[in-house]
């Protein structure tokens, strides 16, 4: 991992820059910063390549519902420049958000793939013409306001993916140590006509010295049939009409030093099958409206090129457990990481989160960290310190014990750690005054702000911490019912040992700042976004009830210091660098809040070091088996 300089030691432009390198390391981080228009042509003119290296990149082509078959049959036929690796399977318009889902570039389910967002760039056609390039499908269509039908989203192989084996191979590709992208060219071969889709083959150019160099690229890039494989042509550009090579129809020129390499013949130009072929292809269809990535700008994947995905020309509708690295992939369900988290669920959220009025089955890990990275993104691009605040409240007061619970404080503490290692971020933990000695105890040195009993003078709290933080996160912090009373598990009131701190959500909310909340039992702050399934659940809050306030993206979990080292595993991945807490520090974390912090269990009430019952084993189990999921992840 990178090493870690303090925040404070940063300037401004360091701050930003330290992240977005951070980030560009891994796919999810690559389409998030895309998704945020912080990887966008005019300030990345190399495009994707060499970004997330060891990562599959992938084409990207969006065809109208009704032409959706003739190109698939299009990319079968001509498999070396359109090699088929995924579609969706259902169609969207170009405007939906969280949309157009490319479940087989994310494995797992650990991160997301939505096409019309995550590349840095895309290219509009018009009746066969390129009208333009944005940098966000979606708003882009949300902007021309116009209604244009349904639309299915292809991605295609690409020969960025194996650059980094030839790369590792000893090789060197031109392009990529000039920074500029891989030029393209439009050649004489046909292609295979299928429906309205037809033309001839596009191809990307790298030298290499002639002989063993040659033969040693062409046997490398060989192995990845699915990213266009080996070469369709060595040599003479004019035997496949290409007429300049210091004039590629896409992408950016070779340098003057490689084509004098080419002219007095130390190096040879070696062809490849091109991803931009569909682009040809979406001219000669003429369509009223299809689009593309922009040439060079990629839809990066989390799965890596040494585990590449299989072609499919057998049917691409299979979701294979292949996509994922050896190491990982055997046995390694869907939805991983809320596994984990929700082990040993004994409160109803396994059933919370399966329900179709409850999280219905989503990746919630996921939409968290997606969350809260793109809260520091903007935060950090906007401010002029670059610095993203984030707030942590926290603290579950157990009447019957006089004392604040085991679960949540050690949460918030090693999520407020692991946050500070992103540069930028700044953490904040807030609580009231009767959980205040355990927060300031559990959370050793960080910033506590304490909100008081009195309504209105809460109120007034509230408000001050959300005018000066950017992103708030609830960690196992009850909320009100929809009688505005606070209830335990049990369904006694304890309204009155609970200061307002919901209040700090209708601030946040009021200023446009993002919430992400973590709870597991149905009565915390952000359940709110399912308290229709758990009015229906009869294994959530047996005694009734249920908290009202929402958030923008909800976390459940076993425990809440379970579902905070799961968010951490999956910011980690859009990182590049493990989060979560070192081994032995989040027992250690529970043991403070006992021993110096005056917790309790919340189940049992009484003053041991277990968190909902469950012995500090469980603890470090969830952390030890993030910490080797996101391992695999992360190879």
């Amino acid at each position: 991992t990178m090493p870690v300089t303090p925040n404070t030691q940063l300037t401004h432009s360091q701050k930003t820059q330290q992240l977005v390198s951070r980030m560009k390391r891994t796919g999810a981080g690559v389409r998030l910063l895309s998704r945020h228009g912080h990887l966008q042509s005019a300030s990345d003119p190399a495009g994707t390549s060499g970004l997330a290296r060891g990562r599959v990149q992938t084409n990207l082509a969006f065809v109208p519902l009704e032409h959706a078959d003739d190109f698939a049959s299009f990319c079968r036929a001509n498999s070396v420049p359109c090699p088929l690796v995924d579609r969706t399977l259902e169609a969207h318009a170009l405007h939906e958000e969280r949309a157009f889902h490319l479940a087989r570039l994310t494995p797992g389910d650990t991160a997301f793939a939505f096409a019309n967002t995550d590349a840095p760039s895309y290219r509009v056609f018009r009746d066969g013409v390129a009208v333009a390039d944005v940098p966000d499908l979606a708003a882009w269509a949300r902007e021309s306001a116009s209604d244009e039908g349904k639309f299915v989203a292809f991605a295609i192989g690409c020969s960025f993916t194996f650059e980094s084996a030839l790369i590792d191979e000893g090789l060197s590709v031109a392009h990529v140590d000039a920074g500029r992208n891989v030029p393209m060219y439009r050649t004489s071969i046909p292609l295979h006509p299928s429906g309205a889709f037809g033309g001839s083959m596009v191809v990307s150019m790298r030298p290499f010295a002639l002989g063993e160099e040659v033969e040693r690229a062409c046997a490398v890039s060989a192995r990845y049939p699915s990213q266009h494989g080996g070469p369709v042509h060595v040599g003479d550009p004019a035997a496949i009409g290409v007429a300049d090579l210091a004039s590629p129809e896409f992408g950016d020129a070779p340098t003057d030093e490689v084509l004098s390499k080419i002219a007095d013949g130390t190096h040879v130009p070696v062809f490849w099958g091109c991803g931009v072929t569909p682009q040809v292809a979406l001219e000669n269809a003429r369509l009223p409206l299809a689009c593309s990535h922009s040439p060079g700008f990629m839809m990066v994947a989390d799965v890596m090129c040494a585990d590449t995905i299989e072609d499919e020309r057998d049917g691409e509708e299979e979701r294979v457990a292949s996509l994922l690295p050896p190491s990982s992939s055997a046995g390694l369900p869907s939805l991983a990481m809320e596994q984990i988290v929700l082990h040993g669920d004994v409160r109803g959220m396994c059933e919370l989160h399966a329900h179709p009025r409850g999280l219905n089955g989503e990746a919630f890990l996921g939409v968290a960290a997606d969350v809260v990275l793109g809260a520091i993104l903007n935060s950090i691009a906007r401010n002029e310190t670059a610095t993203a605040r984030v707030a942590v409240l926290t603290g579950f007061y157990i009447e019957r014990g006089n004392a604040p619970e085991t679960d949540g404080p050690p949460g918030a503490a090693a999520l407020l750690r692991g946050l500070e290692r992103i540069p930028g971020v700044v953490g904040v933990a807030v609580t009231d005054e009767l959980c205040e000695h355990c927060v300031r105890s559990t959370c050793d040195g960080a910033d506590v702000k304490v909100i008081p009993m009195d309504e209105s003078e809460a109120r007034v709290a509230c408000a001050r911490v959300a005018e000066s933080c950017d992103l708030l996160i609830c960690v196992e912090r009850p909320g009100p019912d929809s009688d505005g009373r606070c209830r335990n598990m049990r369904g006694v009131e304890m309204s009155g040992v609970t200061a307002r701190t919901d209040l700090l959500c209708d601030a946040f909310a009021a200023r446009g700042c993002p919430i992400v909340a973590v709870g597991d039992g149905g009565n915390e702050l952000g359940m709110g976004n399912c308290i229709s399934a758990i009015h229906e659940l009869p294994s959530v809050l047996p005694h009734g009830g249920g908290c009202v306030v929402g958030c923008d993206a909800l976390v459940v979990c076993a425990a809440s210091n379970y579902g905070c080292y799961g968010l951490l595993a999956s910011l980690s991945l859009r990182v590049g660098e493990d989060l979560l807490p070192l081994e032995g520090d989040a027992s250690a974390d529970v043991v403070r809040s006992v021993n110096d912090g005056g917790a309790v269990d919340g189940t049992t009430a009484r003053a041991e070091a277990t968190v909902d019952g469950r012995p500090l084993d469980d603890t470090e189990r969830c952390v030890r088996d993030l910490r080797s999921l996101l391992s695999a992840l992360l190879l």
